[in-house]
């Protein structure tokens, strides 16, 4: 049966182009082909182009069974009437059993691990709810509580407040200070008015604090806004 290809190997080439003569190489070369491609037997005339050939016979006869073989499907997988196995399926480094491997039952959810909060699956609890974070495990949330409670339009004046005391003062308002006085308006203050006009208060009167109204001091001058700032971060 002829083919229409066929595997030419660089060693078949070395041995045809040591032939002393164009005859002999051109003989063995057309020999091996037709071996190949036709998957006849022409043996040359010559005898030391047969030698080439011979030598290459064996393997164009063993590529010819493998591509046969290949043609027609293979040796079928023996399953003794049963359906063929599948595989085990491993994804993304969490074990997840096959329908085979459970004997029938369902798939194996893998562990979800999310936002460094260990949260297990349904079969690592048993069916009991899943577990919640420690609220205390980031206390980088926290770190504004205080200001944050805050209503828009306080949070909005309690800005322009932070910057007339740095403007005054020529330095940052640290967050550590600003945590403090926004807890201090929370504490003295109770509505949004009141706390909007404490802020207002302290802007125009260039205090770097919030004061209740009855205890509402003299008005500072810059040096003693300056010597009452280094007094508290001290």
């Amino acid at each position: 049966m002829a083919r229409e290809s066929m595997i030419f190997y660089a060693s078949f080439l070395k041995g045809i182009m040591l032939l002393p003569t164009d005859s002999q190489k051109l003989q063995a070369l057309l020999s091996i082909l037709t071996l190949g491609l036709e998957e006849e037997d022409v043996q040359p005339d010559d005898d030391i182009a047969r030698a080439i050939y011979e030598m290459a016979k064996p393997q164009i006869e063993a590529n010819t069974r493998k591509a046969t073989s290949g043609s027609k499907g293979g040796r079928p997988t023996k399953t003794n009437g049963c359906e063929e196995e599948k595989p085990m399926v491993i994804e993304n480094e969490n074990h997840r059993l096959s329908e085979n491997e459970t004997n029938g039952c369902e798939e194996e959810k893998p562990m979800v691990i999310e936002n460094e909060n260990h949260r297990l699956s349904e079969n690592e609890t048993n069916g009991y709810e899943e577990e919640k974070p420690n609220k205390n495990e980031n206390k980088n949330k926290n770190e504004n509580k205080n200001e944050n409670e805050l209503n828009a339009r306080v949070r909005a004046r309690f800005k322009d407040f932070v910057e007339t005391c740095e403007h005054l003062n020529n330095k940052p308002m640290s967050l550590a200070r600003q945590q403090m006085i926004a807890s201090r308006l929370l504490s003295v203050a109770d509505t949004e008015e009141e706390q909007i006009k404490l802020l207002d208060d302290a802007i125009k009167n260039g205090w770097n604090n919030v004061y209740p109204a009855r205890a509402k001091p003299k008005k500072d001058t810059k040096a003693d806004v300056l010597r009452i700032l280094d007094a508290a971060e001290g």
